[in-house]
């Protein structure tokens, strides 16, 4: 069963491996959608914030 792979920002389903954006060595994948909306910038500090706050909304609680 292959696993489903989630936007580390908007959690949209990424069925194309093709269009997954690699954030940096610690900041999981982006989807082609959300690495084209913002910059490098905000996507290293969105996950930065995921990251000190508990993940997505504390879902790694």
């Amino acid at each position: 069963m292959e696993r489903v792979a989630r936007c580390g920002i908007c959690r949209v389903e990424i069925r194309d491996r093709a269009q997954i954006y690699q954030a940096g060595v610690n900041f999981g994948i982006v989807c082609i959608r959300c690495y084209k909306h913002f910059s490098s910038e905000d996507i290293e500090l969105m996950a930065n914030m995921f990251i000190a706050y508990g993940g997505y909304f504390g879902m790694q609680k």
